[in-house]
């Protein structure tokens, strides 16, 4: 369990098979990228990168303040990119064949399944498989995974898989959204996230790239009921 005092140091030092997902307007990248580096010191890990995000002079210089050999460092982060729905069923597919033990990181999850490309039905099954994939691998590793809220008004019909997600597995907040006078999460770039976050819950909110708290989001009425994360 995370509390609001854990910094990325805590948070990677103790290893325990489960699923923890990461959800902020920009998937958690920084976040997951600086956790890289805090693992790829200690030992070898897996970097899954669906969305494109992986900045990897960014992973660089966070190790050059974590170790006097980043290049070793940087040896131990196997890094596999994929572009497609199917490319991103195809990497998980192949996580159950990786070695036992150790973590996996992955980029942007549901930025694959988000091509209009695919029709809506053939990406619920890839997408469903996904996750149970994802189920059967969190029992002998961590996964770490970034999620983005789906733009509502682009990819409506996607809006279930973060519903999915957090029934399944939870959902941690790593960013506090702006929030209008009603407590509705407030507009970006001319798309609505789909959900709320609490004025209560804001407080449980940390700033700064290196902590992550516990939080509370509600989904829109009718979809989905207040899930404590």
């Amino acid at each position: 369990m995370i509390h609001g005092n854990n910094n990325l140091d805590k948070f990677t030092t103790v290893f325990e098979s489960g699923c923890k997902i990461l959800y902020d307007s920009h998937a958690a990248a920084g976040q997951l990228l600086s956790i890289t580096a805090e693992i790829a010191v200690r030992q070898p890990l897996h970097l899954l990168d669906f969305g494109n995000r992986c900045d990897m002079y960014y992973a660089a210089r966070q190790l050059r303040y974590l170790t006097r050999d980043p290049a070793a460092a940087m040896q131990n982060i196997r890094l596999q990119r994929a572009f497609t729905c199917y490319q991103a069923l195809a990497l998980l597919r192949q996580i159950s064949g990786m070695e036992a033990g150790l973590p996996v990181i992955i980029l942007d999850l549901l930025a694959p399944f988000l091509d209009e490309n695919v029709k809506t039905a053939e990406v619920y099954r890839l997408f469903n498989e996904s996750v149970e994939l994802l189920s059967a691998a969190m029992q002998d590793r961590t996964l770490l995974i970034g999620v983005k809220p789906v733009p509502q008004k682009l990819a409506p019909d996607r809006m279930r898989m973060v519903e999915c997600l957090a029934r399944r597995f939870g959902l941690i907040g790593v960013q506090p959204p702006e929030l209008s006078a009603s407590g509705e999460t407030a507009e970006s770039d001319g798309e609505r996230s789909g959900y709320q976050l609490r004025p209560a819950s804001r407080a449980f909110y940390m700033g700064s790239a290196d902590r992550i708290g516990r939080k509370q989001i509600a989904a829109p009425e009718g979809q989905l009921s207040l899930f404590e994360l």
